[in-house]
């Protein structure tokens, strides 16, 4: 969800990649502060629009606790400021090395004097002043600052190092230890699979029933992949009453790694990339389905493969398609992978499955209906050996589970009791020798007209008796299922701006807008308050694109969604905001 409260957009971010040997040599560097280290936050953590960079330690929510430099150097900036960092002094060790610390409440004497004469001579309080070796030279354990709250949060430290290149690098990776004996906890693994990858298409996604515990866990049932599939798991470390994010992961396809990260060092350079490795529509499919607001280390979702496009270095040698199984590619029977998680002290959990391609063409369900407390399903021809398998989940974020059903085989019918806490149900068949089709989802409950979005195809629910204005297109469709008296699912492609559909179906849908784009346009809000602009250039494939109805928060500030939720843009695009018919004020206006 995009919160908005302002016009213009300014967004630092900065990405993490792999270290080299010279980064993470150990070294003998005294801590910056006295008191026992604990953090409340590591490196990588997740921030609004850009990863952590350091590592915050907690000073008992006080300020005023004597800050001291970690190793012999001097000065060689200091920033003072309202936002961020708030004051903050950065090191340039006798290493080549540089020590960053935020946040703090006042310098060291002669350094404040010197700042705050700067600030009084230019009648401002924002500075930024860099110096010359000499000017302020320390010693390894010089008292150099007081710790404090500027800028933003409680009292903490935050502590950085940054190697010769100004790269920050992880103060836990060879420089400061932290006793962790805990493996990582998983909560979710989710698999999505595609028709052809693309960034938003696929046809269906699962959340798998996740056994065992940490570190180890497993999947019972052997899972169907198909097209192009994906993995993606929601896992963190806990450790002294926090939890923070993964270090690192990687997956292993029957016995050879095809995938990994290591959270070791963060480039600013490639920034505008930091949600390529976490899938934040499924942390907001989780918090609109549970109604609650997620942290953001402890419910993250990581992806486990590698997205067109994606180069941020942290994946080592690896690149797009890593991760990414080609089900076509696969040979017959069963294959073994793996999910390795682990935490910076070498900690790790292991999710165990296994995955079998699907052989058999999808069933064709030609009806749903009605039969007192049953559901009939009217299915298409395949071998008499074969039989339907179904099954039902209560809500998108949990397992699907296998359902008792009749399969009349003369009749061609399978008969299943219904449930008002089924969200929605799937139907494949399977053979003797464990062979199955791909999965068809379908919800018989369905009462109105709906559309959902997708890269690059809609799912349009849709009245039977309006099938007659698709009837020109019926050979452009990849699927169309019945799924009561009333309502069929359609699975219509966006080919281009001039081949689709006609348009009755998204208006009868009731639907705030939805823009097909494979050229430059722009795409509106219902109330026409917002505007999204891309060009040809932005797109990967021809795309579809929904701002839905900006929403007063009642606190001056407006929410709207951008639709699909993990549409991605090659990018920046740009969004202009119609403020005075929002009523905002330009003097506090952000967007974010």
């Amino acid at each position: 969800m995009i919160m908005l409260n302002l016009i213009k957009i300014t967004a630092l971010c900065c990405l993490l990649s792999i270290t080299n040997y010279s980064d993470i040599t150990a070294q003998n560097y005294r801590r910056p502060l006295k008191i026992k280290m604990k953090l409340s936050s590591h490196f990588g953590d997740y921030r609004a629009g850009h990863w952590h960079s350091g590592i915050d330690i907690t000073t008992k929510g006080k300020s005023g606790y004597k800050v001291y430099a970690v190793e012999s150097g001097y000065v060689c900036r200091i920033k003072t400021s309202f936002w961020g960092y708030g004051k903050a002094m950065y090191l340039k060790l006798n290493d080549g090395r540089y020590a960053v610390y935020g946040h703090l409440q006042r310098f060291s004497p002669d350094i404040e004097e010197h700042i705050r004469h700067q600030q009084m001579k230019e009648k401002r309080y924002y500075k930024d002043i860099y110096f010359k070796p000499g000017q302020f030279s320390v010693k390894k354990g010089d008292y150099i600052a007081l710790s404090g709250q500027t800028g933003a949060g409680a009292p903490h430290l935050h502590f950085e190092i940054r190697n010769q290149n100004n790269i920050t690098i992880n103060p836990l990776k060879g420089f400061y230890s932290m006793p962790d004996s805990k493996p990582p906890l998983v909560d979710y693994i989710v698999v999505k699979r595609y028709r052809s990858y693309g960034l938003a298409n696929y046809n269906d996604m699962e959340f798998l029933k996740l056994e065992g515990e940490a570190p180890s866990f497993f999947i019972t049932d052997t899972v169907a992949v198909y097209g192009r599939t994906v993995f993606a798991v929601s896992a963190f470390d806990p450790n002294g009453g926090y939890n923070y994010s993964l270090y690192g992961a990687s997956l292993i396809f029957d016995s050879t790694e095809v995938f990994s990260f290591e959270h070791n060092r963060l480039d600013y350079s490639t920034g505008s990339q930091i949600d390529y490795v976490r899938d934040n529509s499924l942390k907001t499919l989780v918090e609109k389905s549970k109604g609650v607001k997620a942290d953001n280390d402890k419910n993250a979702f990581y992806r486990l493969y590698i997205q067109p496009d994606d180069i941020q270095s942290f994946y080592g040698d690896y690149s797009y398609p890593a991760g990414i199984i080609d089900a076509e590619s696969l040979a017959s029977g069963v294959h073994s992978l793996q999910v390795n998680l682990f935490d910076i002290s070498g900690n790790i959990s292991r999710i165990k499955l296994y995955v079998r391609k699907a052989e058999f063409k999808k069933p064709v369900v030609t009806n749903i209906y009605t039969d007192s407390n049953s559901y009939i399903l009217e299915l298409g021809s395949f071998p008499a050996s074969y039989k339907p398998q179904i099954q039902a989940r209560k809500a998108p974020y949990l397992p699907y589970c296998t359902i008792p059903s009749h399969f009349n085989m003369f009749e061609r019918t399978a008969k299943l009791l219904s449930s008002d806490y089924a969200y929605d149900y799937r139907i494949r068949i399977i053979d003797e020798h464990s062979d199955f089709s791909p999965w068809a989802v379908f919800n018989p409950r369905q009462e109105s007209s709906e559309v959902i979005p997708h890269a690059d195809y809609l799912e349009i629910f849709a009245l039977k008796t309006d099938l007659s204005a698709l009837n020109d297109y019926e050979s452009h469709y990849l699927d169309i299922m019945p799924l009561n008296d009333n309502y069929v699912k359609v699975m219509a492609p966006v080919l281009s701006n001039d081949v689709f559909f006609e348009p009755e179906l998204l208006i009868k849908s009731g639907s705030n807008g939805f823009y097909i784009f494979d050229s430059g346009g722009t795409a509106y809000s219902p109330d026409s308050t917002i505007r999204l602009q891309v060009m040809k250039n932005h797109l990967y494939c021809p795309t579809i694109m929904q701002i839905t109805q900006p929403v007063f928060d009642g606190a001056g500030g407006y929410t709207f969604d951008i639709l699909p939720p993990d549409l991605l843009f090659k990018d920046d695009v740009i969004i202009r905001v119609e403020r005075n018919k929002l009523a905002l004020k330009a003097s506090h206006s952000s967007l974010y």
